[in-house]
């Protein structure tokens, strides 16, 4: 295990001056579990001495401390936000009238952002690994440490259930890293809903699908020779994999056929492992902007529409960090013996 930890320490991954926020977040969660400073380096792909110095003065890290005005927003002020968005699933907005504060939502959330304590999350859904799903995990890790430019050939993919009413399965709320993670076994939400597939790469995304909601190898098929088939090459290269889970539609023997058939490989994926599927990040980061303050729609033709509007704005900046967050994960993987890890959005 020490030495696929030390390949995957070797690896060139873009690097940057300080750690970003991100980074301080996972710093902070995984030192909470328990996590030495070296395993933290492996996982984050950063020198130890980055990892002990945030640690040791978490406050003033990156950069000296300065004088000057008094901050508009005072620390009590602070301590109200975050003690109010703590582990709870409420807006920026929410909070701002509730506390009745002269400030912008964005505003709010910034001081969450800022906070070493707190970040946005998923709720965490239930969902037990059997010995065999984890020696499956494993093995697929141990064959891809040391993968690097390899994750820009994988075009990843996924469909997602959209409601009138808001999120179905990316319920997302500020979780205090101080406290247990929510975890929610279901949620219900009523009203209408529509179904969606999409792909990405670090080089792009295909255009977003809207099929029915009961997916057949039928349906799969014409939804990636319209989807996928005029923009694969373009988006993986003449090597590219493409990546998706194991529903039945897309396991069946007439699927299996059309890959064949239209000369695409496929990248194997372990079962019950959406946490190394990036495009289920993608999909939380698209919901936030769907349903961003709480919205909701009168028909599915609204919500259609804003999903499109909410897809085109999604940056090549978001594609690549996700594409990125690759190798980090299969180092986890390996960290928690097979274990479901945190997902990087």
């Amino acid at each position: 295990m020490l030495k696929i930890l030390l390949i995957f320490s070797t690896t060139n991954m873009p690097r940057r001056s300080y750690l970003n926020q991100n980074e301080k977040l996972e710093i902070t969660r995984l030192q909470g579990a328990g996590e030495a400073i070296r395993a933290i380096s492996t996982i984050l792909n950063r020198s130890k001495t980055s990892i002990f110095n945030y640690i040791k003065n978490p406050e003033n890290y990156g950069g000296t401390l300065k004088r000057g005005p008094r901050p508009k927003i005072s620390p009590r002020t602070k301590r109200q936000i975050i003690k109010e968005a703590s582990n709870n699933m409420t807006s920026c907005a929410k909070i701002k009238q509730k506390l009745d504060l002269d400030m912008s939502r964005e505003a709010v959330r910034k001081v969450l952002v800022a906070s070493n304590h707190m970040s946005y999350r998923k709720i965490n859904q239930k969902q037990a690994l059997t010995k065999k799903q984890k020696s499956s995990r494993i093995q697929w890790s141990i064959n891809k440490v040391g993968w690097q430019e390899q994750w820009t050939t994988i075009l990843f993919s996924d469909e997602k259930k959209w409601n009138l009413d808001g999120p179905d399965g990316f319920a997302y709320y500020w979780h205090d890293f101080r406290k247990e993670p929510l975890i929610f076994s279901k949620r219900q939400f009523g009203g209408g809903s529509v179904m969606t597939w999409a792909g990405f790469s670090s080089f792009g995304r295909t255009p977003i699908a809207f099929t029915t909601h009961r997916i057949d190898s039928k349906t799969y098929q014409k939804t990636l020779e319209d989807n996928l088939l005029p923009y694969f090459r373009n988006l993986t290269g003449d090597n590219g994999l493409f990546q998706q889970d194991n529903a039945t539609c897309h396991k069946s023997a007439s699927t299996t056929q059309w890959f064949k058939d239209n000369n695409i490989n496929l990248l194997e994926h372990p079962s019950r492992s959406p946490d190394l599927n990036p495009m289920e990040n993608l999909w939380g980061i698209l919901a936030r902007d769907v349903y961003e303050g709480g919205r909701q729609f009168d028909n599915v033709n609204d919500l259609k529409r804003q999903i499109s509007v909410s897809w085109d704005k999604i940056s090549n900046s978001t594609l690549q960090n996700l594409t990125y967050s690759m190798p980090r994960r299969v180092a986890e993987v390996l960290l928690k013996r097979g274990g479901q890890i945190e997902k990087y959005n």
